[in-house]
């Protein structure tokens, strides 16, 4: 699990969603998408409006999310001016699946 959220960071942090298509097809990876190519088609648009929209460089801070059920990380990809993040992905880690989910904003 470790190794795919390693790759996930890395794909939006150096704003290269293709680096995380062949982790997002790991067997283990659960989206709240259509399916695992809608999500990543998703993820490369979101991941592009946030290179447009962002000054600087890409920063992570993960927050526990307290106002949804379960163990819900909000991954939120921060650039250098903004208080707002450019892009966040909620992330939900159990023993064996990880489930991810793109906010639209």
């Amino acid at each position: 699990m470790e190794v795919i959220k390693k790759a996930l960071i890395y794909s939006c942090v150096h704003k290269q969603a293709i680096y995380f298509l062949p982790f997002l097809f790991h067997p283990s990876v659960k989206v709240k998408a259509v399916s695992k190519i809608r999500f990543f088609s998703f993820l490369k648009i979101m991941i592009h409006c946030m290179d447009e929209n962002s000054t600087g460089k890409i920063s992570l801070r993960i927050k526990e999310v307290s106002w949804l059920e379960g163990n819900v990380l909000a991954y939120g990809f921060y650039d250098e001016k903004h208080t707002h993040s450019r892009l966040t992905i909620h992330v939900i880690e159990t023993e064996e699946i990880l489930h991810l989910d793109i906010l639209p904003f």
